[in-house]
C-alpha cells in the first residue's frame, strides 16, 4: 500500500483513502499545503482549541498483527516540538493520545524520538533517541525483522543523515488477539490550536503471505 495525496493533477486531504481514513482526534484539522522540492502532495495536521485535539490518518485499528517481514515507510516534517506535541508513526492501536495497548511504532515526544514496542500495554523502548527540530523532514522505516526484533530507522528526510537506527528486542504483538492498525496519528495535550505535522507519504509492504 502506497500513499500520496494526490488525486490526478490535484493535491486532496483525501488522497489516502480508503486504506487511511483522514479523522479528527477530537476537533483537529487537515489542509493541503504547497508542495516542496522532490516532495509531491503534502497535507498538514493540526490541533484546535481543546486539550488533546489533533489529526490522524490511519487504516482500522484491527487490521493485522506483527509477522516477520512487515515494513513500515513514510516521510513526516515536524511543525511543533513544544511540551505536549505527540506523534505516532507506523502500527498501533489507538485513535487518540493515549497509550497504545499494541503497537510498533515510532514516537515523538516533544521533540525526541523513539523507537518503541508495546505488547498488551507493556513497552519495550529502544536505548537510543534522537532530537529533531520544527521544520525537519524525518523519514522512518520500521521492518520486522525476527519473532522477537524490529529494526527502527529514522534519517534527516534532507540530508540523509543517520537520527536513529537500532535493532529492538522484544516480545511482539503478534497474535490475532494482539492486534493492530496502521498510519501517522499527531496531536497536542495543551489546549492551544497549532500545525502540528506535515505528512508527505506512507508506505506499507510485506514480502511474503500474511497469516490471517
Amino acid at each position: 500500500i502506497f500513499v500520496e495525496f494526490i488525486n490526478g493533477a490535484s493535491v486532496t486531504t483525501t488522497g489516502g483513502l480508503p486504506w487511511f481514513s483522514g479523522t479528527a482526534v477530537s476537533s483537529g484539522t487537515s489542509a493541503v499545503v504547497t508542495d516542496e522540492t522532490n516532495r509531491l502532495g503534502i497535507v498538514s495536521m493540526s490541533s484546535a482549541a481543546g486539550a488533546n485535539s489533533g489529526w490522524y490518518y490511519m487504516t482500522l485499528n484491527n487490521t493485522m498483527f506483527a509477522q516477520v517481514g512487515m515494513t513500515w515507510e513514510s516521510a513526516t516534517k515536524v511543525q511543533n516540538t513544544n511540551a505536549g506535541a505527540r506523534t505516532s508513526i507506523g502500527f498501533h492501536d489507538v485513535f487518540n493520545l493515549n497509550n497504545p495497548s499494541d503497537a510498533i511504532r515510532v514516537f515523538r515526544s516533544n521533540d525526541t524520538v523513539y523507537g518503541q514496542v508495546f505488547n498488551s500495554t507493556t513497552l519495550t523502548q529502544t536505548s537510543g533517541s534522537a532530537n529533531v527540530s520544527s521544520n525537519q523532514w524525518l523519514d522512518v522505516k520500521i521492518q520486522i525483522v525476527a519473532t522477537n526484533q524490529v529494526q527502527f530507522d529514522v534519517w534527516d528526510g534532507d540530508t540523509g543523515a543517520s537520527l536513529l537506527s537500532e535493532k529492538l528486542t522484544a516480545t511482539l504483538p503478534s497474535t490475532s488477539a494482539r492486534v493492530f492498525g496502521m498510519g501517522i496519528l499527531t496531536g497536542y495535550t495543551n489546549a492551544a490550536a497549532a500545525l502540528l505535522e506535515y505528512v508527505d507519504k506512507m508506505k506499507f509492504s510485506v514480502n511474503k503471505s500474511m497469516i490471517r
